[in-house]
């Protein structure tokens, strides 16, 4: 099933007539912009009063173009806007693994999300009491330009030697 049969695009909600739709509509666009940008000061900072506007520009593109509404949808996002400042590029780096230990069902037990020399690692773990984690860092001599990513099983080997990590961030699960 195509992102354009399953998700109302920014466009398509204003021709909605008040309905249950539209507020459907509008409660699942406000949770992908809150999921792309939400947790992005720098991002919201530098695009300030663009923001809302050119994100929900993305969104029409990626529906038309059948992106899937995964996290690869963060690099795209990443990629579009094209910002140069490290911060920018940890924020969707960090958005793309959290939303992928959350959301992937795939076996991987990791993810690296890298774009030049920062990376974000994404950890599931089977403990309750830790819970999924981000790790932040920066691979030394800058790697290359563009977002990439790795997924693996069991420990993460993308951690070479001399690799800085600079923050974890515990995804707190909820206990039953």
């Amino acid at each position: 099933m195509s992102a354009q049969a399953t998700f109302p695009t920014p466009g398509r909600i204003t021709a909605l007539q008040d309905s249950r739709e539209r507020v459907l509509a509008l409660s699942a666009l406000r949770i992908l912009r809150h999921e792309l940008y939400g947790a992005c000061p720098n991002i919201r900072a530098a695009l300030a009063d663009q923001l809302e506007p050119s994100t929900d520009a993305f969104i029409d593109d990626a529906v038309a173009g059948g992106h899937p509404m995964d996290w690869t949808l963060h690099l795209e996002y990443g990629l579009r806007l094209d910002l140069p400042a490290r911060a920018c590029r940890t924020e969707i780096c960090v958005a793309a693994a959290r939303r992928w230990v959350r959301l992937d069902d795939s076996d991987a037990d990791w993810i690296a999300v890298a774009e030049g020399d920062v990376v974000a690692l994404g950890v599931r773990t089977q403990s309750p009491i830790t819970g999924p984690r981000i790790i932040r860092g920066r691979l030394p001599g800058g790697g290359t330009t563009g977002f990439r990513h790795q997924t693996g099983t069991g420990s993460p080997a993308i951690r070479p030697e001399g690799w800085h990590a600079y923050q974890t961030t515990t995804c707190r699960t909820k206990q039953p």
